[in-house]
This record gives C-alpha cells, sequence and structure tokens, in this order.
C-alpha cells in the first residue's frame, strides 16, 4: 500500500514536554489531541520542526518496552520545511506499532513564550516498488482557497497528459504558508503525501525522497478521474497553489 501522511500541528508552551494535537484526519480515525489510532502499521518516515524546536519523542503503548524513540535529526529555525530539510529516515528499519494502539508526539522547544511547532509521519504497512517504465514529471495548479490548520481538499489543473493510467511515483507541492500536502486517489483509502514548499518553488526543493521514488508508489490514476489534492497551511489563507507529480504510464 501507499504511505499515509498524518501531521500533528499546534502550539506549546516553552520548556515543557507536550503531547502535541494531531490534524483531524478521515483515515484512519484520529484522537486528537491524544493523538492517532493506527492498525499495525510501520512508521516509515518522521519530519519534527519549529523554530525553537528542541526535541521531539513519539509514544505509543509498544514503544515502552524498549523506550519511546526520539526523531532525529529535527528541524530548528523554521517551522515549514526549508531546501533539503533534515528529515528522518526510516525505510531500512521502520518502526513497528501495534494493532489499534494510539501513538502521538512528545514535543519541546525553548523560546521563552509560547510557540507552534509541526510533526509529520509516513505510515504503512509495507512500501509498493514504483513500476517499471519511463518516470516524468507533470505540473499541476490550484486556485481553491485553503484555510489554517486543518486539511483542505484543492480542486487541480493537471498538464494535459495522453489518455490512459499512470502511477504516481513523486511529489512536490508549493504555496505561501504550506506545512504539508496529501493526495486524494479515486480507490485509495490511505493518503500519500509530502511536505510542502512555502513561498516560491522556483529554485526551493524539498527532501530528496520525495524526488526520487523513495516512499514507493503513492498510487494510481486515469486521466479520465484525476486525483485531487489536500494541504494543510500554517497561517492565512492559500489561494494559489503550484505542484509537480511524477509519473510512470503504466496503460
Amino acid at each position: 500500500m501507499a504511505c499515509h501522511l498524518f501531521v500533528a500541528f499546534g502550539t506549546i508552551p516553552s520548556g515543557v514536554a507536550t503531547r502535541i494535537a494531531a490534524v483531524p484526519d478521515i483515515y484512519p480515525s484520529t484522537t486528537s489531541p491524544v493523538g492517532v489510532r493506527l492498525p499495525a502499521w510501520k512508521i516509515v518516515a518522521a519530519f519534527a520542526s519549529g523554530v525553537h524546536l528542541t526535541h521531539t519523542q513519539l509514544v505509543a503503548p509498544s514503544f515502552s518496552r524498549v523506550g519511546n524513540p526520539f526523531v532525529r535529526p529535527v528541524q530548528r529555525g523554521a517551522l515549514r520545511a526549508l531546501t533539503d530539510p533534515n528529515f528522518c529516515l526510516l525505510f531500512d528499519r521502520p518502526l513497528r506499532l501495534e494493532l489499534d494502539e494510539v501513538l502521538s508526539a512528545l514535543m519541546t522547544q525553548d523560546a521563552g513564550i509560547d510557540e507552534e511547532v509541526a510533526v509529520a509521519l509516513w505510515v504503512a504497512d509495507k512500501i509498493d516498488p514504483v513500476p517499471e517504465g519511463d518516470a516524468f514529471w507533470v505540473e499541476y495548479t490550484s486556485t481553491t482557497s485553503a484555510d489554517a490548520g486543518a486539511w483542505r481538499q484543492l480542486d487541480i489543473q493537471l498538464e494535459t497528459l495522453p489518455e490512459g493510467e499512470y502511477a504516481i511515483t513523486g511529489m512536490e507541492h508549493s504555496s505561501q504558508s504550506c506545512i504539508a500536502a496529501r493526495l486524494v486517489l479515486p480507490g485509495l483509502n490511505v493518503r500519500p503525501g509530502v511536505l510542502g514548499i512555502a513561498g516560491t518553488y522556483i529554485g526551493t526543493r524539498a527532501h530528496r525522497a520525495f524526488y526520487e521514488g523513495r516512499l514507493g508508489l503513492y498510487g494510481t490514476f486515469k486521466t479520465s478521474s484525476l486525483p485531487k489534492i489536500e494541504t494543510l497551511i500554517s497561517t492565512g489563507t492559500d489561494t494559489d497553489h503550484i505542484g509537480y507529480l511524477r509519473v510512470v504510464r503504466v496503460a
């Protein structure tokens, strides 16, 4: 299956390890602010950020047998992802979760005042390999209004493709205050996604994992039923979105 992207985002006090509230999610059920209740999946990657972030620790009942793991490295200095952001890659040894346990993130910052922090987690039961074939990038845009603090679905205008079926193997998304973006694909009950690029996309890039197929197959779509995009922004209202999908024609 494709990876599902969860994000927790909010304001926490300074100097106190605090469980951060999960952004309400459609699948599986969320139990915000405690965390997210998951199937027996694996955490394959994580990203934690904040201007004065010091620590991020993942907490789940099954982890307590050996010690709740820290996210390393983390991004300090900005809430939204920087170019080539610090990214916790766990593909070789993913963290296994027990069925129906609640996973949460315990975060600490040292700003001296309350401050926003964020954590993103990519979870899956397995990573499906990308298909063989020529891979190329296509552009999409959207002018759908997205408000801060929740996943907002965008209608997109995708570059015209020859009629057929396409597999998505990479993704990039940019808007003025974007934290993350994910795909809504027909027939797929998980939502694979990427870190957002805030502001201009020209000359800026997210982590290389999103470009090189490290997250495996995101999903497939037919030109008769195009994907939609969900985006999560941190502030204001974004109405100018631009992104790219790396695709392989499979039929």
